[in-house]
């Protein structure tokens, strides 16, 4: 893993299949996380840190819906409530969804849908920051970042999103 867009280091993986490492800077890089077979997986990291340890368990995605699209609406989005901004569906995974370069309004809001209607929702459960997992109960994502463009990624399996600063 890498913890900073377009840099190598700090670089983060296992050596020994069981504990975190990382490469901070001039080091040398950890090894990968493996899995055994492809599939879906979680990682569970306690917590993210030099020695610390991390579990894999596999995810079974077999009842999923694979969406035809997804996307953004909401008052901080392009369209507002008036229409979605679409994500691209990742070509080798149907359940990450990403948009690049698109401008999102501070002190406003987000929901995350489907197919372009309102039956499949995903809102906000409770992160403060601009990351965080959404259900379908709650309230809207509130956009408190600082009003500029953003690299959006979401995963309608877990309902994890993340917002990043260009």
């Amino acid at each position: 893993m890498l913890e900073v867009i377009g840099q190598w280091q700090p670089q983060w993986g296992t050596n020994d299949g069981t504990t975190v490492d990382v490469n901070p800077g001039g080091g040398s890089d950890p090894g990968t996380f493996n899995v055994g077979t492809a599939g879906y997986y979680t990682y569970t990291f306690s917590p993210l840190s030099a020695g610390s340890t991390f579990t894999v368990s596999t995810y079974d995605a077999s009842s999923a819906p694979t969406y035809g699209t997804i996307g953004i609406i909401g008052s901080a989005t392009p369209g507002g409530w008036g229409s979605d901004t679409d994500l691209t569906q990742d070509p080798n995974n149907p359940h990450l969804w990403f948009i690049k370069g698109v401008t999102l309004t501070n002190g406003n809001e987000i929901l995350i849908r489907a197919n372009d209607d309102w039956a499949d929702v995903w809102r906000h459960t409770g992160s403060t920051e601009p990351f965080g997992t959404a259900s379908g109960t709650g309230n809207n994502i509130p956009f408190n970042e600082p009003t500029g463009t953003y690299d959006v990624w979401f995963n309608d399996l877990d309902g994890s999103y993340l917002f990043i600063a260009n």
